[in-house]
C-alpha cells in the first residue's frame, strides 16, 4: 500500500514537473514575441523618423534655394535702382549746368546791354539831367519798397492756413496712441479694414486674460485650456514656451513659406492678398479635404502690434472683400479669433506663445470632434515648429 502511494506520489510529482516545464518555455516564446513585436514597433517608429527628418531637411534646402533666389533677385533690384538713380542725377546735373550756362550768357548780354545805354547816357547828358534822374531814381525806389513794408506789417494773415496736418493729442494708452496714426492714412478702404483690426486686436486683448479659462491639460510641451461655459463654438488656448527671442518664433508665423512648413498639413494653400498698411493684412487660405469633411477656405483679417514690454499681438478674424466673396460649393468657416501673443522671457532670450482660436466649423460633425482633432493638430503643429526651429536657428537658442 505504501509502495503504491509512493509510486502515485513521484507520478504526481513528474507530472507537475512536465507542466511547469511547458509553462516555463510558454512563457519564454511569449516573451520573445513580445520582444520582437517591440524591436519591430521601435524599428517602425526609427524609420518614421528618417523620413520626417528627410523631409523636413528637402524643405528646409528648398526654402534656403528660395531664399538665396530671393536675395539674388533684391539685390539685381537695388542695382537696377541704383544705375537708375545715377542716370536720374547724372541727367539732372547735366540739365542743372545746362541753365546755369544759360543764366551766365543772359546775365553777361544784360550787362553788357546795361553798360552800352549806361555809356550813351553819359555822353548824351549833362550833369544836370543825370541830378534828375537820379532823384526820379530815389523816388521809384522808395515806391518800389513800400508795398514790402505793407506785406511785412501784415504779419501772417495773407497765409491760407494748412489743416492737413492737425495734431492729435494721445491718450496715454499705448494701443490707442499706436492707432492715432491712422488719420494718415488716404486710403477709405485702407481705414476701414484697420479699424475692423482694432475691433479684433482688442477682443484678443480680452481673451488673451485668464478669466474664463480652465485647464485641460498639458501634452508635449503643450498647456490647453478650455473656454468656460461654451457650448456652441470649437473654442480652446494653448500656451508653449520657445527657447527662441520673439522675433525669431513671429516669423514663422508671419513668413509663408516657413509656415508651411510646420502648420502645412492644415492648409492646401495660404496666399496674402492685400496689405492696408499699418500692420494689417488679408489672407485667403483653402484648407486641406479630409473625409468626411466638405471642402472649406478662410478669409482672415491680420493685424499685428508691439506692446512698450516687447509682448508681440497677432489678432486675426474672419472679414469679408469684394473681391474674395465666397465660393459655391465651398463652406466658409466662421473664424472668430486665430489669435497670437508671443510674451518675452528671460530679458528676450526666449519666449511664450499664447494661441487662442474660437471658430465655427459650420457642418454636421460633433463640435467636441472638431474641437479634439484641432487640439491634436495644434499640438503636433507645435512640436514641428520647435523641430524646424532647432535646425534653422540653433545659433540663437537659449540655453539656460
Amino acid at each position: 500500500m505504501i509502495a503504491q502511494l509512493s509510486k502515485l506520489v513521484k507520478k504526481v510529482g513528474e507530472q507537475q514537473k512536465e507542466l511547469i516545464l511547458e509553462f516555463s518555455q510558454q512563457l519564454n516564446q511569449h516573451n520573445e514575441l513580445i520582444e520582437k513585436a517591440m524591436e519591430k514597433q521601435e524599428r517602425m517608429e526609427q524609420k518614421i523618423n528618417r523620413i520626417e527628418t528627410r523631409l523636413m531637411d528637402k524643405e528646409i534646402y528648398h526654402y534656403k534655394e528660395n531664399q538665396e533666389k530671393v536675395q539674388q533677385r533684391k539685390q539685381s533690384e537695388i542695382q537696377r535702382r541704383r544705375q537708375r538713380e545715377d542716370e536720374r542725377k547724372h541727367s539732372e546735373q547735366m540739365h542743372n549746368q545746362y541753365q546755369q550756362q544759360m543764366q551766365q550768357q543772359q546775365n553777361q548780354s544784360q550787362q553788357e546791354s546795361q553798360i552800352k545805354r549806361k555809356d550813351l547816357q553819359i555822353q548824351v547828358e549833362d550833369e544836370k539831367e543825370q541830378e534828375h534822374d537820379q532823384q526820379q531814381q530815389l523816388e521809384v525806389n522808395h515806391q518800389d519798397h513800400l508795398p514790402v513794408q505793407e506785406h511785412e506789417e501784415d504779419g501772417f494773415e495773407s497765409c491760407d492756413e494748412d489743416d492737413s496736418h492737425r495734431v492729435y493729442e494721445k491718450t496715454g494708452d499705448p494701443l490707442e496712441d499706436y492707432y492715432l496714426q491712422i488719420n494718415t492714412i488716404k486710403v477709405k478702404e485702407n481705414r476701414k479694414y484697420i479699424r475692423e483690426g482694432m475691433v479684433a486686436m482688442h477682443e484678443l486683448m480680452e481673451l488673451i486674460k485668464p478669466d474664463g479659462w480652465l485647464f485641460e491639460k498639458t501634452y508635449n510641451k503643450v498647456d490647453l485650456y478650455v473656454r468656460e461655459g461654451n457650448k456652441t463654438l470649437v473654442a480652446f488656448r494653448g500656451e508653449a514656451r520657445f527657447d527662441y527671442p520673439p522675433d525669431v518664433v513671429i516669423e514663422f508665423l508671419r513668413n509663408i513659406d516657413l509656415r508651411v512648413m510646420w502648420d502645412g498639413q492644415n492648409f492646401e494653400s495660404i496666399n496674402k492678398v492685400k496689405d492696408f498698411g499699418m500692420e494689417t493684412y488679408i489672407y485667403y487660405v483653402r484648407l486641406k479635404q479630409q473625409w468626411p469633411l466638405g471642402n472649406r477656405d478662410l478669409l482672415l483679417l491680420f493685424q499685428g502690434w508691439q506692446s512698450e514690454d516687447g509682448t508681440i499681438y497677432l489678432a486675426s478674424k474672419l472679414t469679408q472683400h469684394p473681391d474674395h466673396p465666397e465660393i459655391p460649393k465651398i463652406i466658409r468657416v466662421d473664424t472668430r479669433s486665430g489669435s497670437y501673443a508671443i510674451e518675452p522671457l528671460n530679458e528676450g532670450k526666449c519666449c511664450k506663445m499664447t494661441y487662442i482660436t474660437e471658430f465655427d466649423f459650420r457642418g454636421s460633425i460633433p463640435r467636441y470632434i472638431i474641437q479634439k482633432a484641432g487640439q491634436a493638430s495644434y499640438i503636433d503643429s507645435m512640436g514641428k515648429l520647435r523641430k524646424l526651429l532647432d535646425k534653422l536657428h540653433p545659433d540663437q537658442k537659449y540655453n539656460p
